[in-house]
């Protein structure tokens, strides 16, 4: 006699146990912290364009600390880039010796040193060069403007200036030396470039 089994019934299917109070904070933590990247994120990629935008042109009201323009640039643009004197100027220091009653050509030892670096950019030597005889020239044009040219053969930064010049340049000596220091600005706006000598000076070194 064939015994006829039962069919089984099915297991009924378990429910899925609910996350627990951790894994749902852990979660809620993981939405906060990519919200707050992803924000981040595009502040900074509208700041950055907005910056790039007034680097390129600049506003007068910018420039001047004024309005809406004035203020992105005082609280979040980075840097004073937006003085006068800082948009585009240009600082040069001349120097000439006068042997036998005849002035040589004026000498720009600063741009000269840094040409020849751009010729060869191995000679890192003429940029070290060009950026120790500008700091040496701009220190001694300052002490010029906030004290005077009268006992200009006094100064501290004076004598460091002579003494570098006289061993780098002045080798075969001079009757007198001219000493030139001038500040070419452009103005973006207006475009057009002035150009205001600082000092111009003459001593006999020896």
């Amino acid at each position: 006699m064939t015994k006829v089994q039962k069919p089984q019934s099915k297991a009924a299917p378990v429910p899925p146990k609910p996350k627990s109070k951790k894994l749902a904070a852990q979660d809620f933590r993981t939405t906060i912290r990519t919200s707050i990247t992803l924000v981040v994120c595009l502040f900074i990629a509208v700041h950055l364009s907005i910056a790039l935008v007034f680097l390129v042109s600049p506003t007068d009201k910018m420039k001047d600390g004024q309005g809406l323009d004035g203020s992105y640039k005082h609280y979040l643009l980075p840097g004073p880039y937006f003085k006068d004197n800082l948009i585009a100027s240009s600082p040069h220091f001349f120097i000439a010796a006068k042997r036998n009653n005849a002035w040589s050509e004026w000498l720009n030892p600063e741009a000269d040193n840094f040409q020849k670096f751009h010729q060869n950019y191995w000679r890192f030597d003429k940029l070290k060069q060009s950026d120790l005889e500008r700091n040496i020239a701009r220190n001694f044009c300052r002490k010029v403007v906030q004290k005077g040219p009268e006992n200009f053969t006094t100064y501290k930064e004076f004598n460091v200036l002579q003494a570098y010049f006289k061993k780098e340049y002045l080798k075969e000596g001079a009757d007198s030396v001219r000493m030139l220091y001038t500040l070419t600005r452009y103005k973006p706006r207006e475009r057009k470039t002035k150009t205001d000598t600082l000092f111009f000076l003459t001593y006999k070194p020896w």
